[in-house]
């Protein structure tokens, strides 16, 4: 299954998008918390085949 993943900046404005090719709906997510997050990013967004989608309830990334 296709999946669009973007990456969102504080006011909800797509700053990076990419497609994710999964068999379950938690790799999306997984994907993107594991690769580098562009400047200004703090929430995801996955886009499911059917239309659906859902946004991380994380609002930053807190780098080591």
């Amino acid at each position: 299954m296709q999946y669009r993943v973007q990456f969102l900046d504080g006011s909800d404005n797509v700053i990076r998008e990419l497609q994710a090719d999964a068999k379950s709906a938690g790799f999306p997510f997984l994907r993107a918390a594991n690769m580098a997050w562009p400047p200004h990013g703090v929430r995801v967004r996955a886009i499911y085949p059917s239309g659906y989608v859902s946004t991380s309830k994380v609002l930053a990334r807190l780098s080591a």
